[in-house]
């Protein structure tokens, strides 16, 4: 009987930072909250700066301290073709988010000087809103997602989880590599 609990305990982290409202019919059963994850406030939802999450969540500096994302990767983002956006959506709740988007702060450090391309980051609740709308009307339904833009149009996005790591995912879609949806979930085509 051990087995099919373990399953039920991996199937409901694996789904921690996904589901919500905007993501269809609602979860048969809520999402249990991760022991490790930080508490979410009003300070946490729309626009947020990375020092301002760090200073909140120590849990968020940790991990960008211990990141290890691949520094030729970190060096690509820097000779991208400039003017691109950048909108990163995160839940300082999700530990994929933790995971990720710290990893990705500390490739922007690595790549040195100031990077071609503009990034905002939007903190959204459980549900994958935020005070502003920005979150639902980028159809947000995982986090992390980052949505890049080029001349007003969106040329690609990372959800959720990246294969060969989110800042090589991200030097790709910003030079032009790759385009569409980039995320290691299956339901999404897991390219």
């Amino acid at each position: 009987m051990r087995k099919p609990a373990a399953l039920l305990t991996l199937a409901l982290s694996h789904a921690a930072c996904g589901g919500g409202a905007s993501a269809g019919a609602p979860s048969p059963m809520p999402t249990p909250k991760a022991p490790t994850a930080p508490a979410q406030g009003a300070d946490d939802l729309g626009p947020l700066e990375p020092s301002a999450i760090e200073a909140r969540h120590e849990s968020w500096r940790k991990a960008r301290e211990e990141a290890a994302p691949d520094a030729e990767a970190a060096r690509a983002l820097r000779s991208v073709p400039p003017g691109a956006e950048v909108v990163v959506f995160l839940g300082v709740w999700c530990p994929d988010s933790r995971h990720d988007v710290p990893r990705l702060w500390k490739a922007f450090d690595q790549a040195g000087g100031p990077l071609p391309f503009s990034v905002t980051y939007v903190g959204v609740g459980r549900d994958k809103r935020e005070p502003g709308g920005t979150a639902e009307a980028a159809g947000l339904r995982y986090v992390p997602t980052v949505v890049v833009r080029r001349g007003g149009r969106e040329v690609g996005r990372i959800v959720e989880s990246a294969p060969g790591g989110i800042e090589r995912a991200l030097a790709d879609l910003l030079s032009g590599a790759r385009s569409g949806v980039i995320s290691g979930r299956a339901d999404l085509g897991g390219r």
